[in-house]
């Protein structure tokens, strides 16, 4: 009994800790769409890992700096940092982020210090980059359609 009360004491005090590094991982994108329309283009990839990241584009790193997630708010957000050689180094933006099992979705507002989105919605108006992510792991287990199993599926 007191084994049994003692960790749900822990759980209660340190439950907070328990999401942190919730956005950690290799991740690649699925959708991205900024101010209501999609963008094209060829996938980026991002590494998340203890409060650090970087994102690589045509093989190219673009983007790196700090995050910090902020899980006490509803929906839960983040800060970026930018760092490097990029035109946004030293500037800092704002999000909001939802992981659910090998997905996360992400909201960002792309000026810097600008307001945070309150929710994962891109419009024309608000102007904001509304990213879904899948886990690399993840991505590599899909099977996506080919001339011939579409073929044989015609059959």
């Amino acid at each position: 009994m007191i084994l049994r009360l003692t960790a749900i004491a822990i759980l209660f005090v340190t439950g907070s800790f328990l999401h942190a590094g919730e956005m950690d991982g290799e991740w690649i994108t699925v959708s991205r769409i900024r101010g209501g329309e999609q963008q094209l283009g060829a996938p980026s990839e991002a590494v998340i890992k203890d409060g650090k990241f970087n994102t690589v584009r045509n093989a190219t790193l673009s983007e790196l700096g700090d995050i910090k997630e902020i899980r006490d708010a509803n929906p839960a957000q983040y800060n970026v940092d930018m760092k490097g050689d990029g035109e946004d180094s030293g500037k800092s933006f704002h999000g909001i982020f939802s992981v659910s099992g090998d997905t996360m979705f992400t909201c960002v507002n792309p000026i810097p210090d600008g307001k945070r989105p309150t929710e994962f919605k891109s419009t024309k108006e608000n102007g904001t980059y509304l990213i879904v992510w899948i886990r690399k792991s993840a991505a590599a287990k899909i099977e996506f359609p080919n001339a011939t199993s579409v073929e044989s599926k015609k059959n």
